[in-house]
């Protein structure tokens, strides 16, 4: 059902209820459109009085950037059967510590779809160590007695509320749009926050088909607006989505934007898709090649990591993840363990590279279709094709023999 209430002056909003109660009809979805005097355009009204039908609505779609207490409260009002939900609006909605969107999430066990491709999730948010803003090419920024660079806590615990780490319940969703954001500095595009978005994602919700995420401008050092891409390279953790089996469309970005990036950090590409499968074995055991050379380069790095990460945790400063706060299975404990810290990606890599040397020709996404990375393309390409788009064949083939 749509309605536009903005124009409720032309109907009897309880007689229009009281309608639908005599004739049992069954709603299944509802959309709010927008109110002039009404910021945020949800009206508590509204909700309120859907929450009186003797209906299970399982769509919904607001015209707002995030999911307000006017509108989260009557919306847990209802049952939680909720499968789809989309939030719309006019321009980019960058939430804060306490957005009503990931408060739902994390409550929302029946939710499959959600297209809110404007709201800006916080990465913070996500990053149940607090991880995201000590690792930067292996260094923990921050340690009292080491001459790097500091990060400023009172900014950085004033804008995190770290009982909001916590692990959405949405285990099946399969359709997710979204943008994300970070509100810490220095480190705005650092590898580790990248690893989270993705180590996140790939545990979190293994059932995914359609994942789009874009990233929102941001305020950086109050001086200048920019616009962080998510790391692509082999230490941003991309490769952490070959976990989700059944993925079939994966789109990073909406614009075409210039990404530092190297033709060796995407050559898993090519063993994705249902192309994979006519690679020759000299192919397979080239791409291998190269991925093994950059991950024998991380020894220092992850020596380095090991060591910072204990003594982050041990320190006064950190606030550690509190498990009793958060509804998780049994095994999902242990897969998050390591989420953050480039070491998961290493354990994944193994793991890919392990499948290939079984003569596996397709070990890794095999649904996939559709790729698009920051690429201004209407249409994704498939994974072969979008990973030739960005580094033509000539220039694939000179780095691949430089390494």
């Amino acid at each position: 059902m749509r309605i536009d209430y903005s124009t409720q002056l032309l109907y009897n909003l309880p007689r229009l209820i009281q309608s639908l109660q005599d004739r049992s009809i069954q709603l299944s979805s509802f959309h709010v459109q927008p109110t002039s005097n009404l910021p945020g355009g949800a009206d508590p009204e509204l909700c309120y009085a859907l929450s009186e039908l003797d209906c299970t609505v399982t769509g919904w779609s607001f015209w707002a950037g995030d999911l307000s207490d006017r509108i989260l409260t009557p919306l847990r009002a209802l049952h939680n059967v909720v499968t789809t939900l989309e939030l719309h609006f006019g321009q980019a909605s960058v939430t804060g510590p306490t957005s009503g969107l990931h408060r739902y999430l994390c409550e929302s066990p029946h939710l499959l779809h959600l297209r809110a491709h404007r709201t800006a999730i916080l990465i913070e948010a996500m990053d149940l160590h607090a991880r995201g803003h000590i690792f930067h090419k292996g260094y923990w920024e921050g340690a009292k007695e080491k001459n790097r660079l500091a990060v400023d806590w009172d900014k950085f615990l004033s804008t995190v509320d770290f009982g909001q780490r916590k692990v959405w319940a949405c285990r099946k969703l399969q359709t997710l749009h979204i943008s994300v954001h970070s509100r810490t500095e220095p480190e705005l595009e650092s590898a580790s926050r990248s690893r989270i978005v993705f180590g996140y994602l790939s545990r979190i919700c293994p059932e995914l088909q359609d994942l789009q995420i874009s990233t929102s401008m941001q305020r950086f050092r109050n001086v200048s607006w920019v616009y962080p891409l998510l790391d692509l390279r082999l230490e941003g953790g991309m490769c952490l989505l070959t976990r989700i089996k059944h993925l079939r469309i994966l789109k990073l970005g909406f614009v075409g934007r210039p990404m530092v990036c190297r033709a060796r950090d995407l050559t898993w590409l090519l063993g994705a898709g249902i192309t994979a499968g006519d690679q020759k074995e000299e192919e397979i055991k080239q791409q291998r090649a190269v991925r093994r050379s950059a991950v024998e380069s991380w020894d220092a790095w992850l020596k380095a990591e090991q060591e910072d990460d204990v003594a982050w945790r041990t320190s006064n400063d950190c606030i550690l993840w509190d498990l009793e706060d958060s509804t998780i299975e049994p095994g999902l404990e242990e897969g998050l363990r390591e989420m953050g810290m480039l070491l998961d990606v290493k354990l994944r890599l193994d793991e890919m590279d392990s499948l290939t040397m079984n003569g596996s020709r397709c070990p890794w996404l095999p649904a996939l279709r559709h790729i698009s990375l920051y690429s201004s393309a209407e249409s994704a390409l498939s994974p072969k094709k979008e990973f030739y788009r960005l580094f033509p064949p000539s220039r694939f083939d000179l780095i691949r023999t430089r390494h």
